[in-house]
C-alpha cells in the first residue's frame, strides 16, 4: 500500500462522493492527486484549457447524471477556469 498523504486523503473523499473522473490540465502542484488518483482508480482527463474542462465535467454530469470535479493549479489556471462558471451556472 502507497503512503498515505494529505492527496490520497482528498481523493478518497472524492471517491466516497462517487466521482469516477477529473477533469483538469495537469500542473506541478496537484500531481500528488494525480498520483493518488491512479491509485484510488479515478481517472485525470487532462484537457488544453481551464475552462474547456470545466465544460467538460458539466457536460459530463449532464450525459452520464454522475458527479464531476475540475481541479487546476492556483493563479493563472484558477483564474481560466472561473471564466467557464458563468455559462455552466446559466445553462438549463
Amino acid at each position: 500500500m502507497p503512503k498515505l498523504t494529505g492527496a490520497h486523503l482528498f481523493i478518497r473523499c472524492l471517491k466516497l462522493e462517487g466521482i469516477e473522473k477529473v477533469f483538469t490540465i495537469v500542473g506541478d502542484t496537484i500531481l500528488p492527486l494525480v498520483d493518488a488518483a491512479e491509485d484510488e482508480g479515478i481517472q485525470f482527463i487532462d484537457a488544453r484549457h481551464e475552462g474547456a474542462a470545466l465544460h467538460m465535467a458539466d457536460g459530463y454530469a449532464r450525459i452520464t447524471g454522475r458527479p464531476a470535479v475540475g481541479i487546476f493549479t492556483g493563479g493563472p489556471g484558477f483564474s481560466n477556469a472561473i471564466s467557464a462558471l458563468p455559462a455552466i451556472y446559466t445553462s438549463e
